[in-house]
C-alpha cells in the first residue's frame, strides 16, 4: 500500500514495530588518495554506547553533574585497496567518528577512484565495508584561486 500514491513509501501494518538497531554498524564519510597518503573519515554506530534518557526532574536541573572520565577508545583499521593491505590504529571522539592518516604507495588509477574493503575491529568484533577513494587528476597542482572582487 502507498502513501498518497508515490512510489517507494510504504505504510507498515499497525502491529509491527520499528526496526531496532541492534548490531554495530560501520559508516565511511570520505576516502581521498594524494600522492602517498590516504586519508579516511568515518563513523561507528554502536547501539551499546547511546546511553538510556530517562525522565528529567525539575528538581535536578540546577545541580552541576560531574564528568566522568572516558577512557579513550579506539578501533583497529585495515584498509585493502588494490591487493596492498594497510593498518592503522584510530581513536573514536565523544561522537564515536574517526579519522586515520596512511601512508601507502598506490599506483595512479585510471579512473580516478578506486574501491577499498574495510576492516574495523572494535570491542573484540570485526565489521567490514567498502567504500570508494578519490584521487585528484595527475595534472592537478593545486586549487584555482578566486580572483579578487572589486
Amino acid at each position: 500500500m502507498t502513501l498518497l500514491g508515490f512510489t517507494g513509501q510504504t505504510v507498515s501494518p499497525p502491529g509491527l514495530a520499528e526496526k531496532v538497531l541492534v548490531e554495530p554498524q560501520l559508516h565511511f564519510d570520505e576516502a581521498l588518495a594524494c600522492g602517498r597518503r590516504l586519508w579516511i573519515r568515518g563513523r561507528l554506530v554502536d547501539p551499546a554506547t547511546h546511553p538510556v534518557v530517562a525522565r528529567r526532574s525539575k528538581w535536578h536541573r540546577w545541580r552541576r553533574k560531574r564528568a566522568l572520565a572516558e577512557q579513550p577508545r579506539s578501533i583497529e583499521l585495515e584498509t585493502r585497496i588494490g591487493g596492498q593491505a594497510v593498518r592503522s590504529t584510530a581513536s573514536l571522539d565523544s561522537n564515536n567518528r574517526f579519522e586515520s592518516a596512511i601512508e601507502i604507495d598506490l599506483p595512479t588509477a585510471r579512473r580516478g577512484w578506486r574501491l577499498a574493503r574495510n576492516r574495523v575491529s572494535y570491542q573484540g568484533r570485526t565489521l567490514e565495508k567498502c567504500c570508494v577513494v578519490l584521487a585528484p587528476p595527475d595534472d592537478a597542482r593545486a586549487a584555482p584561486r578566486r580572483a579578487p572582487s572589486s
